[in-house]
């Protein structure tokens, strides 16, 4: 049976012109709808979160960068997305817009507007909220046997503690540079699991660099490919991506090859690869018209959930949008730039403020953009 492409078929049924004018009337009803966005009533609460796994942008380390990377494998567990010039927006919290189809779209005619941009390296700076786990044991002092390291069972070290930490990169065809584990931070959950964590001896907490609280520089040899499956795009493949005709057949070729739909990403649905994606493109070194094609194809899948405003860590405000019933991933997006604030994992609810035990995870985005020296 021949598969039927969603993308097309939309297209298709809408003529050139009238895609046009939809567009444009989102983008000049977009202060209406965010008028409406403060008067509607509240979204009830959701169900709990469906934790999954999230892909890093970066794969096909060399030796060197898989080393360095291996030190991330110790949390309890991690999340990963990626990447907004700092910019606060300010809206109260409120309801859900009327539509995420139409948040979505309005978002697509923003982006395209964007001015492009070229650069030698691709910038990210963004912050982490993740769970950590303890150890048994600290770390041996310089010129000692070292100690074994051990993490605490399970029941020992659920004491609610969460490690965010602060990460700058870039990014270019074949180099790389990362200064992470900055402004390092440790919260719990609880005031009871401060207290059992004291109880135990307040034994040495994992960060981005074993139980160090320093911020640690690394200078890569490495090729970049991005995409949350087993098939990805080069840093070519994303320079030649011009269309969103041309995203939209890469993305059905890659899913339709993709060999364990449900291993990779818990779901067969193509919607949930697209949102995964879309995750991915917002924060990639991809053109305006790229960015603007992701919300698109995103806009036309089945089982997106608007939540409505929320606000993330360091005080921004954006509109969050979740597939899964809004108790999978979700991405917050700032309404007035069509940029991405943070992605995360958990459940979310209208007007709240998120809060590192409330989500399961969270990367906010604090800056991105192209620079022509490795280090600014």
């Amino acid at each position: 049976m021949r598969q039927i492409d969603e993308m097309k078929l939309v297209t298709d049924l809408e003529p050139a012109t009238l895609t046009i004018m939809a567009e444009d009337g989102y983008a000049r009803r977009r202060d209406h709808d965010l008028a409406r966005i403060r008067t509607l009533a509240d979204t009830p609460a959701r169900s709990a979160p469906r934790r999954r796994r999230v892909t890093s942008i970066t794969a096909g380390l060399t030796a060197t960068a898989a080393a360095a990377a291996a030190v991330a494998a110790v949390l309890a567990q991690a999340t990963s997305p990626r990447p907004v010039t700092h910019h606060h927006t300010a809206m109260p919290a409120v309801a859900a817009p009327v539509s995420a189809r139409g948040f979505l779209l309005t978002s697509a005619v923003q982006a395209a507007r964007t001015p492009a941009a070229s650069g030698i390296y691709w910038y990210i700076r963004t912050r982490d909220y993740t769970t950590t786990a303890a150890l048994t044991e600290p770390a041996a002092p310089p010129g000692s046997t070292p100690a074994k390291k051990k993490i605490l069972p399970k029941q020992q070290d659920d004491f609610g503690a969460r490690l965010a930490h602060s990460e700058d990169s870039w990014m270019g065809r074949d180099r790389a540079r990362t200064v992470t584990n900055e402004n390092v931070a440790i919260t719990f959950a609880t005031p009871a699991g401060e207290a059992a964590w004291k109880a135990a001896g307040s034994p040495p907490l994992l960060t981005a660099s074993g139980t160090s609280h320093q911020p640690v520089t690394s200078d890569y040899q490495m090729s970049f490919h991005w995409g949350p499956g087993s098939a990805q795009f080069t840093w070519d493949d994303l320079l030649r991506l011009r269309t969103a005709e041309q995203l939209d057949g890469a993305l059905r070729r890659m899913w339709d090859r993709e060999p364990d739909k449900y291993g990779q990403f818990g779901s067969t649905s193509y919607g949930e690869y697209i949102f995964e994606w879309t995750g991915q493109l917002l924060t990639a070194p991809v053109r305006p018209a790229i960015r603007a094609a992701i919300y698109r194809l995103l806009a036309v899948q089945p089982g997106l959930i608007d939540v409505g405003t929320v606000t993330v860590p360091d005080g921004r405000s954006g509109i969050g949008v979740a597939m899964s019933g809004g108790a999978g991933d979700f991405l917050v997006i700032d309404p007035a730039t069509a940029q991405a604030i943070a992605w995360g994992t958990g459940i979310l609810h209208q007007g709240e403020t998120i809060t590192p035990a409330s989500v399961s995870g969270l990367e906010e985005y604090h800056a991105m953009g192209w620079t022509r020296q490795l280090g600014r």
